[in-house]
């Protein structure tokens, strides 16, 4: 790289912002004229330069108004009627609950006394009892099934 090459370099905001001295615009024009890898390094750099002076515009995105208005007008207090029926539908709700809670005790109350029918036959009953009950009679000598089928519990403290 050669002096004049160096000094392009070294001075290249001053060439891009146009603030060099008279004097030596007329050098730095001739040897771009004569050099182009300076040329090409000097325009690189003046459109890099452009797109960096020019403020980049902020602002709020689309949403932002929209959604601003939104929490405004969910932060106002609402109309007299409003609060009326609001204070209305608190109060409710705790006899509400008193209410479904009543109703259960009474429900369960009721179940309670129901008499138990008898919904399935007695014969029914027996052949069904019969079929499930030899079912666990048959389990070989020695097995869990076995052990826990034939198991005579002594005294509570005997409980497996």
């Amino acid at each position: 790289m050669n002096r004049d090459c160096r000094k392009i370099a070294e001075n290249l905001i001053a060439i891009v912002e146009n603030i060099i001295p008279e004097s030596q615009k007329k050098e730095i024009q001739d040897h771009l004229a004569a050099c182009p890898r300076c040329n090409r390094l000097v325009k690189n750099f003046t459109r890099t330069w452009e797109e960096l002076s020019v403020p980049e515009k902020r602002g709020p995105s689309e949403e932002f108004w929209p959604g601003l208005v939104a929490k405004i007008q969910a932060a106002e207090e609402p109309p007299l009627r409003e609060k009326i029926i609001i204070g209305f539908k608190d109060s409710l709700r705790p006899v509400a609950v008193g209410l479904v809670l009543l109703f259960g005790i009474l429900f369960g109350y009721q179940l309670g006394n129901m008499r138990q029918r008898e919904t399935v036959p007695s014969e029914m009953l027996s052949v069904y009892a019969e079929q499930y009950v030899e079912e666990f009679l048959d389990f070989p000598e020695g097995s869990v099934g076995d052990f826990y089928t034939q198991y005579k519990i002594q005294n509570q403290q005997e409980v497996p």
